[in-house]
C-alpha cells in the first residue's frame, strides 16, 4: 500500500524507495526477470512474466510460486484482477484464457473466442467488477457475466478504467471516450478533448488522457470525465 511499483524487461519488479529517491529491486522469490504486466488487488500484486504468472502477497511481502500454469510458448503478457480477487491471465499471441478463483492455487482454461466466427487472440483483459471483457486482436471482442461460462460477442472500448461508480474506456476506432454504468452492457459517449486519443489512466479522483494534438503529445485531466484541463 502506498508504494510506486513498476515492471521491467530485465530487472523484474521495481519499487520506488523515497529515502534513496530511486527504484530498487522487489524480486525476492520472483523467478523471472522479464515482467510484462502488473495487476493490483486487495491482498496480492500479480505479475505476468516471461515464464509464468506470480503473486506477491501484500501482507507477507513475499512472491508465491503457486501459479500451476504451463510454460508459455512466448510469454504471459496479460493479467487482471477482479473486485472479488478472481485473476485472469493469458499468453502472448494465444486465444486461451486462464482464470483462477483461489489466488492462483488452481486455474481453469477458457476459450473466449471458441464460438465466434473467426479465430482470434487475446490482446487485453478487463474486469468490470466481476464481469470479464476480453479484447481480441481481431473483431469481435467478448464479454462474460458468469466467469466464462457463456460469452457475448460485441465491440468494446480499450483502456477501460473504474472511475466514480462507472467504467470509462477509449474507442480508438471512432476516437471517442465512452462510459458504462451497467458493467459493459451499454456505453455512452462522453465529452473529450478534440485531439487524437491515445491512452487513458485513472486515479481515485482524476482521469488522465494522453493524445496527439498539433503533432505533439498532450496530457489532459478531468475530475468528472466530462470537463478537461490541459
Amino acid at each position: 500500500g502506498g508504494k510506486l511499483l513498476g515492471s521491467s524487461y530485465n530487472k523484474g519488479v521495481l519499487s520506488f524507495d523515497e529515502n534513496k529517491s530511486n527504484f530498487i529491486s522487489a524480486n525476492k522469490g520472483l523467478y523471472s526477470a522479464v515482467v510484462y504486466n502488473l495487476a493490483l488487488g486487495t491482498d496480492f500484486l500479480w505479475a505476468a512474466c516471461g515464464n509464468g504468472v506470480f503473486g506477491f502477497n501484500l501482507k507477507t511481502f513475499n512472491w508465491l510460486d503457486n501459479q500451476n500454469l504451463p510454460i508459455p510458448k512466448w510469454q504471459y503478457s496479460r493479467i487482471a484482477i477482479s473486485s472479488s480477487a478472481y485473476v485472469a491471465g493469458s499468453e502472448q499471441y494465444d486465444s486461451k484464457l486462464y482464470l483462477s478463483k483461489n489466488q492462483g492455487l488452481s486455474w481453469d482454461t477458457l476459450f473466449p473466442f471458441k464460438n465466434t466466427m473467426f479465430g482470434n487472440a487475446i490482446s487485453q483483459i478487463y474486469w468490470l467488477n466481476d464481469v470479464l471483457i476480453i479484447k481480441g486482436i481481431d473483431y469481435p471482442d467478448v464479454r462474460s457475466e458468469n466467469l466464462g461460462k457463456t460469452w457475448i460477442s460485441d465491440q468494446y472500448p480499450e483502456d477501460i478504467v473504474a472511475f466514480k461508480n462507472k467504467f470509462i474506456g477509449l474507442d480508438k476506432t471512432q476516437n471517442v471516450l465512452k462510459a458504462s454504468m451497467d458493467f459493459g452492457k451499454s456505453w455512452k459517449n462522453l465529452n473529450a478533448p478534440g485531439f487524437t486519443l491515445f491512452n487513458l489512466f485513472a486515479t481515485e479522483d482524476r482521469l488522465f488522457l494522453i493524445g496527439i494534438e498539433n503533432q505533439h503529445s498532450s496530457l489532459y485531466y478531468s475530475d468528472d470525465g466530462e470537463n478537461w484541463i490541459y
